[in-house]
């Protein structure tokens, strides 16, 4: 190896040892002697079984659900024809359901049930005082053998919902009666507003019988669609087809001057200058939907929503109040528009617009007396806060006249008028 490896280093190539041949004598020998491994089947795979049983006035009735690894289902509902108890029939149920799984080759099989004693029962957390429920359990037991697994679990009712209605249907049905029950959906109701029927017939003398008034009219026309407001005005301009009175005639000449034609489509000059694609009603509530609630939207009012749609060049005559009809129409807007805080009457302020406009007076007192004065008149200005105070033994209306002539009145007259 030595001398190989002298020989190679001028070629530059490194001689690496062989690593472990663990995996690679494994590897061998799966190959040289495979092992017939057993696909998974449906039968390794868990059954799940869904059982119920009822007991009413009537009878008693059990009903069964076997569901395959497939999502396959096998439902049945059977009638007991002697009396049983509501755990016995609990019991029937699961002995049904066991024998049918134990019938097509299950075995792995999960059950269910929404009885708490037959579960506990079985899983031994709950002693069988009752022979009868002794001998039901003893079957069971010998039923689980002929599986290769097999539990019970407890459900709540509400998780067992189709079983149990099943099996009040054949508690309560006629045990002579052997019929299938087939169940469709209505999607409309009868007495919901604008629900109408459409007959449909092609022989004519069906409706000979009827008089005029209830014949239905197979003559009468369809609704015509409101006439598109751009046709008199393109019909003007390209052929100078006016209507026949004076006045209406002049109005359209007038109107017409400030559209144009371009490339076959009718525009309206804005006040700026710019071309404003005219549109059909039809065309202006797609237009309308669009902006106020699509990708760009944001449920604006009408007039806003109106200024949005002319500035992004779109224009028809009675856009605003199109707009404004669209916007109250919306439910999202009403559902979730922000409550106005406005208040019902206009906010009157408190400061004056100037100096010495509005006072404001009090009295404060009565305090520790100071040469026989206990009490003091205060006069405050709302704009510049001017104090204006004096002190008294006792304050009456005389001696408020007195302070405000003295020291508002004619104090603040002489600084006006210098």
């Amino acid at each position: 190896m030595a001398k190989w490896a002298v020989e190679l280093s001028e070629y530059d190539i490194e001689y690496l040892g062989r690593t472990c041949m663990k995996s690679q004598v494994l590897a061998d020998f799966i190959v040289e002697l495979p092992q017939h491994f057993t696909s998974p089947t449906s039968n390794e795979e868990n059954w799940y079984l869904y059982v119920d049983g009822a007991t009413s006035q009537h009878g008693s009735g059990i009903r069964i659900r076997l569901t395959s690894p497939t999502r396959e289902v096998v439902e049945q509902s059977f009638r007991l024809n002697f009396t049983a108890t509501n755990n016995e029939s609990e019991y029937k149920a699961l002995l049904a359901g066991m024998r049918l799984a134990a019938g097509i080759g299950v075995k792995r099989l999960h059950a269910y049930c929404d009885s708490q004693l037959v579960a506990n029962q079985y899983n031994g957390e709950y002693g069988t005082k009752c022979g009868r429920m002794d001998a039901y359990l003893k079957i069971v037991k010998e039923l689980a053998q002929e599986f290769d697994h097999f539990m019970i679990d407890k459900i709540p009712r509400s998780a067992n919902a189709p079983a149990d209605a099943l099996a009040i249907l054949a508690s309560t049905s006629d045990p002579d009666l052997r019929r299938v029950i087939p169940v469709e959906s209505i999607f409309v109701s009868s007495i919901d507003a604008g629900a109408q029927v459409n007959v449909i017939s092609t022989d004519p003398m069906e409706h000979a019988d009827m008089d005029d008034e209830t014949r239905p009219n197979h003559d009468a026309e369809p609704a015509v669609e409101p006439a598109d407001w751009r046709q008199e005005i393109l019909q003007y301009i390209n052929d100078g087809v006016v209507p026949t009175g004076k006045w209406q005639s002049r109005r359209l000449k007038k109107k017409a001057a400030q559209y144009a034609i371009v490339e076959g489509r009718l525009y309206r000059w804005s006040a700026a200058g710019i071309l404003l694609h005219c549109i059909s009603a039809k065309e202006a509530q797609r237009v309308m939907q669009e902006t106020h609630e699509g990708a760009g939207g944001n449920h604006s009012g009408g007039h806003a929503l109106a200024l949005k749609i002319r500035k992004h060049g779109i224009y028809w005559p009675t856009m605003v109040s199109d707009c404004e009809q669209f916007a109250v129409k919306c439910e999202k807007c009403q559902r979730h528009a922000s409550d106005i805080h406005a208040p019902a009457e206009l906010l009157s302020t408190t400061t004056a617009p100037y100096p010495f406009i509005r006072w404001a007076m009090d009295i404060i007192g009565p305090l520790p007396a100071s040469h026989g004065k206990k009490f003091l008149l205060i006069l405050t200005d709302y704009f510049t806060k001017w104090v204006e105070a004096d002190s008294y033994k006792k304050i009456q209306a005389n001696e408020v006249q007195n302070f405000v002539w003295e020291n508002i009145i004619c104090h603040t007259d002489c600084l006006t008028r210098s």
